[in-house]
Formats: structure tokens, C-alpha cells, sequence
């Protein structure tokens, strides 16, 4: 690729030249999008990472090493919750009537039923207090998780020398110069 003659910029130019290319650059890289280049990119790591646990790779230019693509990888692990469940309101409601005149008086005639929105919360509040399951409740037993871990996302480090060592020749002028200085000569 042949050199034109370098155009001098001022830095409102060269703000104008760098802005319209981060604007291209970012929705190429944004890892919103799965259907831009990152998104493939990260596609193919996540691929990986499903078929033989690959987490990283590097990223070359002409057979030289740049940089890499990291998964940031998540465990999902297996999770037991036993949970106070009202099955029957009527066995409990029947229970209420049947109970110790104490505990369902202080439910209903003495105002603390305001600390319980519901009659569940009483039951579970007096099997928590006695130990007794009330009629029509269960201790139900829930696993939530998968028991397995998956690729939350990717981090991607590059070294800017390297990607102009590598393919600086290749790059048109402006874009060899924004390796080497960012655009601050």
C-alpha cells in the first residue's frame, strides 16, 4: 500500500478524524451486539470454552502475538433452599382454632397479627418459635442452579506496539500514527 503525501491536521482535525473512527471502532467492538465482529469473536471463545474448557487465546497478526481474548468465567453452582410452604389454608386455618388459645389470641385479639401480613406468615412464624409444623404447611426442598459454569463474559488485551509491528506496514498512514502516539504528535 503506497503513502500519500501526510496532510498536516490541526487538533480540531485530527479530533474529527479520531471521534469518527471511535465511533466506527466502538460499534464494532461493543459487546452488546452480538452480530459485530466482538460479538462473533467472543462467540467462537464461549464455543471453545463449551467444547474443551477453553478460556483464553491469543491473538496474532501475520503469526506474531498481539494480544489475547479472555473468558471471565462464572460458576453456577448447585444451590438446596428448603422453603415454608402453605399447601391447605383450611387444615391451617383449622389448625388456628385448634392451637394453644395463647399463641393464635395473640395472632388475632391482641394486635400482633399486624407484625404477619398473611396467616402464613404467622404459621411460619410459630413453627419458627416451636418447631411445630401447623396443619396445612410444609418445608418444601428446592435445588436451584445448574451445577456448572459458563462464560459471563470476555476481556480482550491487546498491545498496541505489537499490532503495529506486526501489521503497521499494511495500515494506511493515519492509522499508523494513531498506534504510535494516539494522535498527540
Amino acid at each position: 500500500m503506497e503513502d500519500r503525501e501526510q496532510m498536516e491536521m490541526d487538533d480540531k482535525a485530527k479530533l474529527a478524524v479520531l471521534q469518527a473512527l471511535y465511533k466506527v471502532i466502538a460499534k464494532a467492538v461493543s459487546t452488546g451486539d452480538k452480530h459485530n465482529l466482538r460479538g462473533r469473536v467472543d462467540a467462537k471463545l464461549r464455543e471453545s470454552y463449551e467444547q474443551d474448557g477453553t478460556k483464553s487465546q491469543d491473538i496474532r497478526i501475520g503469526g506474531k502475538k498481539v494480544g489475547t481474548i479472555s473468558a471471565v468465567v462464572k460458576d453456577d453452582p448447585l444451590v438446596d433452599h428448603d422453603v415454608f410452604e402453605l399447601v391447605d389454608v383450611d387444615k391451617l386455618e383449622e389448625w388456628c382454632v385448634d392451637i394453644d388459645g395463647e399463641w393464635f389470641a395473640d395472632y388475632v385479639m391482641y394486635g400482633t397479627q399486624d407484625e404477619f401480613e398473611t396467616l402464613r406468615d404467622f404459621a411460619q412464624y410459630y413453627f419458627t418459635k416451636t418447631g411445630e409444623m401447623p396443619d396445612g404447611c410444609e418445608i418444601a426442598h428446592y435445588t436451584s442452579g445448574s451445577g456448572s459454569s459458563y462464560v459471563k463474559s470476555t476481556t480482550v488485551r491487546v498491545d498496541p506496539q505489537k499490532v503495529y509491528e506486526a501489521a503497521g506496514h499494511e495500515l494506511p498512514s493515519i492509522t499508523r500514527a494513531l498506534l504510535t502516539d494516539g494522535g498527540d504528535e
